[in-house]
């Protein structure tokens, strides 16, 4: 639902699976604002963060 609300304001939406993909999306761009999932397999979204 948050997906397509933000969509709906022509913003891009980025989405990782995972704690380790987030940190490879924010090294690899610049983003305004990032939502953690805190229940993200592999690494969750506190440890990420």
């Amino acid at each position: 639902m948050l997906k397509l609300l933000i969509k709906s304001k022509k913003m891009d939406v980025i989405n990782a699976n995972n704690g380790l993909e987030a940190i490879e999306c924010v090294k690899n761009g610049h983003f305004n604002i990032i939502l953690m999932d805190i229940k993200m397999p592999i690494m969750d979204g506190i440890e990420a963060t």
